[in-house]
């Protein structure tokens, strides 16, 4: 459960403190640097959608057992200074706040703590049907969802919501409502109490 009342109160990230200039498009991704979370095919899709949307940065907050090899992909895809690997930290609902979109391409999830939090945000969200991540989201009600492993969609995804700034704004808002109704942290001890009882 996602406790909303405590999202609501934290401010958005300062983009000057995190060296971002007006005219970028973030893209935020928030976890553990794994394999099993598609950070690679997320930076595959980075160097596409660069093509076509020379303003994206993508921000990763979060480190891992593959945070090397991610680096050095990053530098082979020629991606430069538009890939920041931010390291941990414990600021992540003021990045969500502040980024254009959340991605979160993972091949399979239990129920990702990182999606209800973007959700609570109002962020504009593309994830993948994956498990866990397609039991939060749903595909353009409150979210975009792609296939796991496809760079070519998920670039494609996250240009169409970094060019429809009304279907960002709608998904972002259907995503809050959705977290609040079934993911809110008071209805997770309601049910408890109730299965305990019961």
């Amino acid at each position: 459960g996602i406790d909303v009342e405590r999202m609501d109160a934290v401010a958005p990230a300062d983009r000057t403190a995190l060296a971002l200039r007006a005219e970028d498009r973030v893209i935020l991704w928030a976890g553990r640097l794994d394999p099993i979370k598609g950070v690679d095919v997320l930076l595959r899709a980075m160097a596409l959608l660069r093509k076509t949307e020379p303003r994206v940065v993508l921000l990763l907050a979060g480190d891992g057992p593959i945070r090397t090899e991610l680096q050095r992909q990053a530098i082979a895809l020629g991606l430069g200074e538009s890939v920041r690997f931010l390291g941990m930290r414990k600021d992540v609902a003021a990045l969500m706040k502040c980024c254009d979109v959340f991605a979160f391409p993972s091949r399979t999830e239990g129920l990702p703590n990182a999606l209800l939090e973007a959700m609570a945000c109002r962020c504009a969200i593309e994830t993948t049907d994956a498990p866990g991540c397609r039991d939060l989201i749903e595909h353009q009600r409150t979210g975009l969802v792609v296939a796991p492993n496809d760079e070519a969609s998920l670039a494609s995804a996250v240009a169409r919501l970094l060019s429809d700034k009304s279907l960002a704004s709608a998904l972002g808002q259907e995503a809050r409502l959705a977290v609040t109704s079934s993911w809110h942290f008071a209805r997770m001890l309601d049910e408890y109490a109730a299965a305990y009882a019961e």
